[in-house]
């Protein structure tokens, strides 16, 4: 998943296209099919240098941005 994010950010070129999904595929070395997963992702994240105002937008900002611009239309 680490990967996936990193490689997300770098095809996208905006970090606020991208979020942290409330579940993870089962072949993901972090296992969870639900959103129980998300701190074990997070603290992946910061290991790997994602620093705190980057896992915020991520864990939380781009998708409260994406459900804020879904309910408007």
């Amino acid at each position: 998943m680490v990967r996936h994010i990193d490689y997300l950010i770098d095809k996208l070129a905006r970090i606020t296209s991208v979020s942290v999904p409330t579940s993870t595929a089962a072949s993901c070395p972090i296992r969870s099919r639900n959103v129980t997963g998300v701190p074990k992702l997070l603290q992946a994240l910061a290991d790997h240098g994602y620093e705190a105002p980057l896992l915020t937008k991520l864990a939380r900002d781009n998708w409260l941005a994406c459900l804020d611009r879904s309910l408007k239309e």
